[in-house]
C-alpha cells in the first residue's frame, strides 16, 4: 500500500517546532518585562541610606508610572552623619558635628558641596575621598561657587526649619535641641533635626536607570580638613496587586441564594396605617 501524500512529520520535527514556539513565547515575555508599558502605575519608593550606617534618611513611596514617580526628598545631614563626625578634642570650637545642639546650629550655616560616586572618575577618588579627591568633581551643593552638573541625576540644597534660636531670656533655644534630652527647651525637635536638606531629581536623573542604588559624596566646606558624609538613593518598584472580586463568606457553611419568596417580599413596600 502507498504511503499517504502528506506523509506526518516525524517526531523530532514535532519537538523543533514546541521548542521554536517556546523560545518565541519566552523571547516575547522578556521583551515585555524589560519593556514595560509607560503608562503601567506601580507602588515606587524612593530611599535615601547612610552608607555608613546602613540606616535610611529617608524612605517615601508613591504610586505613580516608571517616568514620572520622582518626588522632592527631604532628610536631616546628622542623618546621613550619625555618630561618624567626632570633631578632634584638639577644636574646641569645630563648627560642625550632630552629637551637640551648638554644633548641629552651626552646622547650619557652613557651606556643603556634594560629588557623586556612580560617575566612576578616577581622578575624584572613591568613598574614602567622598567621590571629591578634587576640585571640579562636585556637581551641586550649597556653596558660594554654585556648582552645578549638566549630566549628574540629582541636586542637594538646604532647606529652611522654622523656629527660634535664642530665646527672649537670653539662652539658646529651638530646634536644634532633641526634645527627648532637652523636654523643658523652646522649640526643641525630634532628633534635634535642624539641618534640612531638599533632594531633587535633574532631567537626567528622571532618564536614568534606577535598577540599583547610586552614591554620592556630601563634604562640608571650611577651612582645615571636609568632613565626609557617604549617601545613597535607590528606587524600589511594586506592581500594584489588583483588588480582588467578593464573594460569598466562606466561614458561613450551606449558603443559598435567596428565595423567589424572599425577594418578592423584600420589595413590598407597607403602607403608612
Amino acid at each position: 500500500m502507498e504511503g499517504p501524500t502528506h506523509p506526518k512529520p516525524s517526531k523530532d520535527k514535532t519537538f523543533s517546532w514546541d521548542l521554536i514556539i517556546l523560545v518565541g513565547v519566552l523571547l516575547r515575555l522578556d521583551v515585555g518585562m524589560a519593556n514595560p508599558s509607560p503608562h503601567q502605575v506601580y507602588n515606587i519608593t524612593w530611599t535615601i541610606t547612610n552608607l555608613v550606617t546602613g540606616t535610611k534618611a529617608n524612605a517615601t513611596s508613591m504610586l505613580g508610572t516608571l517616568t514620572d514617580a520622582f518626588p522632592t526628598l527631604y532628610f536631616d545631614l546628622c542623618d546621613i552623619i550619625g555618630n561618624t563626625w567626632n570633631p578632634s578634642g584638639q577644636e574646641p570650637f569645630p563648627g560642625y558635628g550632630c552629637d551637640q545642639p551648638m554644633r548641629r546650629w552651626q552646622q547650619r550655616n557652613t557651606a556643603f558641596y556634594v560629588c557623586p560616586g556612580h560617575a566612576n572618575r578616577k581622578q575624584c577618588g572613591g568613598p574614602q575621598d567622598g567621590f571629591c579627591a578634587v576640585w571640579g568633581c562636585e556637581t551641586t551643593g550649597e556653596t558660594y561657587w554654585k556648582p552645578t552638573s549638566s549630566w549628574d541625576y540629582i541636586t542637594v540644597k538646604k532647606g529652611v526649619t522654622q523656629g527660634i534660636y535664642q530665646c527672649s531670656g537670653g539662652g539658646w533655644c529651638g530646634p536644634c535641641y532633641d526634645k527627648a534630652v532637652h523636654s523643658s527647651t523652646t522649640g526643641a525637635s525630634e532628633g534635634g533635626r535642624c539641618n534640612p536638606l531638599i533632594l531633587q531629581f535633574t532631567q537626567k536623573g528622571r532618564q536614568t536607570s534606577w535598577d540599583g542604588p547610586k552614591s554620592w559624596g556630601l563634604r562640608l566646606y571650611r577651612s582645615g580638613y571636609d568632613p565626609i558624609a557617604l549617601f545613597s538613593v535607590s528606587r524600589q518598584v511594586m506592581t500594584i496587586t489588583p483588588p480582588q472580586a467578593m464573594g460569598p463568606n466562606p466561614v458561613l457553611p450551606d449558603q443559598k441564594p435567596p428565595s423567589r419568596q424572599s425577594q418578592i417580599e423584600s420589595r413590598v413596600i407597607p403602607h403608612p396605617s
